[in-house]
């Protein structure tokens, strides 16, 4: 047996992970104009129109200005709906727009 090295900033070595942090510090029915996006409202509002039933978690990112990796951090907090189809992930539009407040 090989002895495995601990990796710098791990919590092995003794430093904070971070976890116990909320992912954001608003309420998730929070309006995108109060984000820091706000300059990127009128392309959101061009791309709201004509959406699908469902779309995936990375437009979903898009559209509400975050990360990609935040989007799958929300989904998996229960902050954003989602449900599987097969190995995809997908948002549901209806959801997405009310949180949005469309």
């Amino acid at each position: 047996m090989g002895r495995r090295r601990r990796r710098k900033g791990s919590p092995a070595a003794g430093l904070s992970s971070g976890a116990g942090v909320p992912l954001t510090s608003h309420p998730p029915s929070a309006n995108l104009a109060y984000s820091n996006m706000s300059h990127k409202l009128s392309e959101v509002a061009m791309t709201l129109h004509g959406l699908p039933p469902t779309i995936s978690v990375e437009h979903a990112a898009m559209l509400l200005g975050v990360s990609r990796s935040a989007a799958y951090r929300a989904a998996n907090a229960g902050q954003l709906q989602t449900f599987r189809m097969g190995r995809r992930l997908l948002v549901p539009t209806a959801p997405l727009l009310r949180m949005l407040g469309r």
